[in-house]
C-alpha cells in the first residue's frame, strides 16, 4: 500500500493497520532511525527491544521476516526468523537486546541509539506472498543515576531520509 519513501513514516505509525510497508521480494529490508536525545543524559540503558505488527497478504505460502538492527553496510544483526502465518495484523515476537550486538555486546550507550537503524527484513520468497508491516517500535529501558527508572517507546519513521518520531516517556520509581 505504501510505495514511496515520503509515505513510510505514516505507514509504520498506523495504530489502525490501514497503511503499511510491504514487500514480496526475497532479502529485502527497511530500517528506521530514532533520536538518541529521547533518553536523558546520564541514563544507563538496561535493554533495547524491537517489536513489530505484521501480517501476510494471502492465505497461501508463508513469508518469513526477521527484526533487525544495522549500523552501516555489513554491520547488521538479525533476530530469529518469524513466520507470518495470518492475514490479520498482529504483534510478532520481539527482539530484546540487553547489550549492543553491533558493538561486541558492549553495554548500550545513548550515542549507539542515534547511530543504529532499526527495522524488518524479509528472508524468503514464497511465491508472490507479501509480508506487510504496519508498526515498528523500539523500547529503550533505562535507569537514571538517582535510582529512578524509565522507558521510552518510539514509533519509527522513514521520510525521505529524515527522522521523525512519536515518543512517549514513562518514568517509574525503583
Amino acid at each position: 500500500m505504501v510505495t514511496s519513501g515520503s509515505q513510510k513514516y505514516a505507514a509504520v505509525a498506523d495504530s489502525n493497520n490501514n497503511t503499511y510497508i510491504y514487500t514480496s521480494t526475497q532479502n529485502a529490508g527497511q530500517t528506521f532511525a530514532i533520536p538518541a536525545s529521547a533518553v536523558p543524559a546520564g541514563a544507563t540503558i538496561n535493554s533495547v527491544t524491537l517489536g513489530a505488527i505484521a501480517s501476510r497478504s494471502a492465505n497461501t505460502n508463508t513469508p518469513i521476516i526477521e527484526l533487525m538492527i544495522e549500523k552501516g553496510a555489513g554491520n547488521t544483526y538479525f533476530g530469529s526468523p518469524i513466520n507470518l502465518t495470518g492475514t490479520t495484523f498482529s504483534s510478532v515476537s520481539s527482539l530484546t537486546m540487553a547489550t549492543n550486538p553491533l558493538n561486541s555486546n558492549a553495554v548500550w550507550t545513548i550515542s549507539d541509539l542515534g547511530a543504529i537503524r532499526f527495522g524488518v527484513y524479509k528472508t524468503n520468497a514464497s511465491g508472490t506472498v507479501t509480508a506487510r508491516v504496519s508498526q515498528i517500535s523500539v523500547t529503550v529501558n533505562y535507569s537514571l543515576p538517582a535510582g529512578t527508572g524509565g522507558q521510552i517507546t518510539a514509533n519509527l519513521s522513514w521520510n525521505n531520509g529524515q527522522v521523525g518520531r512519536r515518543a512517549r516517556e514513562q518514568k517509574t520509581q525503583n
